[in-house]
């Protein structure tokens, strides 16, 4: 049997006092889900029941752990001590490009965070699987937008080839972010458990704006999206 093809994705912090932060995520190519995540016993703020997400299908009977806070704790504990503000450069390395920033931290936690979100067995964040085959670091309100329409319908053109039907209004988009930022709330609300500064939190709290602001912003993104269409409409 061939071995299993990793898409890898690194992200290094670098600071100004020379401190270094590095994390390598290694994700399946054929699942997208993160492999080598974090096994066994977490902190008490990972226990599924521990702010459970209002919206979550797992049974904390059978599930003791939530996936997502579980793969979090090495990233939370490692920038548990910094501010959210402070200046770093953050570099990072995918498959096809590599990114170079000076940011405060918060937006590179926030890249980051995204990943480990939604690879990490999220029955509910997993719905952004794809977008995490062309992960774009540091991206834009507006680039958000761009990319999760077009994920979406290029989804919905699947479930058109195997008879279903499509959603070609984006209907059930605007569900499913309302979905995800009930977990961006409760995922923050578990992350001031575990942090000493803000860093983290914040940047989850990033994550929940641009769900907030997806489904309010589409119809009108779409709008100022026009003109780069009409030679093909």
């Amino acid at each position: 049997m061939s071995e299993k093809e990793i898409i890898e994705i690194v992200y290094e912090f670098l600071f100004d006092d020379g401190r270094k932060h590095s994390f390598s995520l290694r994700i399946d190519a054929e699942n997208l889900t993160l492999v080598g995540g974090r096994k066994g016993d977490g902190p008490v703020w990972t226990r599924l029941d521990y702010s459970k997400c209002p919206n979550c299908p797992l049974d904390a009977e059978k599930t003791e752990y939530c996936p997502l806070a579980l793969n979090l704790v090495d990233i939370i504990e490692e920038f548990s001590d910094i501010s959210s503000i402070e200046i770093a450069e953050i570099k990072v390395k995918t498959p096809e490009r590599n990114f170079s920033r000076r940011l405060p931290v918060q937006k590179g936690l926030s890249s980051i965070l995204g990943i480990y979100m939604t690879t990490s067995g999220c029955p509910i964040l997993s719905k952004l699987k794809p977008m995490v085959r062309y992960h774009l670091p540091f991206a834009s309100v507006e680039e958000t937008v761009f990319r999760a329409v077009s994920t979406y319908l290029t989804g919905q053109y699947f479930v058109m080839k195997k008879g279903g039907v499509p959603d070609w209004n984006l209907v059930k988009l605007m569900v499913n972010y309302g979905e995800i930022e009930k977990v961006n709330e409760m995922m923050a609300h578990r992350l001031r458990s575990a942090a000493k500064k803000d860093s983290s939190v914040n940047a989850v709290v990033i994550l929940d704006v641009f769900a907030k602001f997806v489904p309010l912003s589409i119809e009108l993104s779409l709008k100022k999206l026009n003109y780069l269409f009409t030679d093909i409409i």
